[in-house]
């Protein structure tokens, strides 16, 4: 392949991954400060933001992740599977809001549960694709040296997005959207995304396999 079309081939690649990674970092960030610039206080969750004049970031951001998740082809069959199932999860949170009743409180986990559902599901399948499928490049292409601290650091960020979620939902049973603890839970969770596609890209890029593509 000419050189030229193979480096530009990858830097888009890797410009995509870079860029969703990006969107979910700057997500939680982009809500609160931008919200603080309009006069929109901190919300008891993310979601809550539906509710307010940041839905637009809201919606956008998550039907982004939707997309670039549906579109990209994983590694191997299963994991491709699973991101387009993390996909059309990250569209059905954007679409399937919160109620705002008072004090926008948070509907997520009374009937019918579509909300919440979908976000946790959504980040139980990233969590699947980095604890199991991290493994399909990491024993195909990543030498050996470099493998463990990886699986390390993957098997850590895939338990983040498995606890987080749950310990948002138990918070918000407890607590609705009373307390903005909440919102930082979710915050951490959506940051173990993103710093998960940043450090996959990483993994990736450093590949002999790839320089030789």
């Amino acid at each position: 392949m000419n050189k030229d079309l193979q480096d530009h081939i990858l830097k888009t690649y890797f410009t995509i991954r870079v860029g969703m990674a990006l969107v979910g970092i700057l997500f939680p960030l982009v809500l609160w400060f931008g919200g603080l610039l309009i006069g929109v206080k901190l919300q008891g969750s993310i979601s809550a933001y539906y509710h307010t004049p940041m839905r637009n970031v809201f919606v956008g951001s998550l039907f982004a992740i939707g997309t670039f998740l549906y579109s990209y082809r994983g590694f191997s069959n299963k994991e491709n599977i699973a991101l387009n199932f993390a996909g059309i999860l990250a569209l059905c949170v954007a679409l399937l809001p919160t109620s705002a009743i008072v004090d926008l409180k948070c509907d997520t986990f009374t009937a019918p549960y579509l909300h919440g559902i979908s976000a946790t599901l959504f980040f139980f399948f990233i969590a699947y694709v980095c604890i199991r499928r991290s493994s399909d490049t990491l024993d195909t292409i990543t030498p050996k040296s470099r493998q463990n601290f990886y699986k390390w650091l993957y098997k850590t960020i895939g338990s983040s997005m498995i606890i987080l979620p749950l310990l948002s939902a138990l918070l918000l049973h407890l607590w609705g959207e009373t307390q903005s603890i909440i919102f930082f839970v979710e915050f951490a969770c959506v940051w173990a995304f993103g710093i998960y596609w940043i450090a996959k890209s990483i993994e990736i890029r450093k590949t002999q396999d790839l320089k030789q593509f």
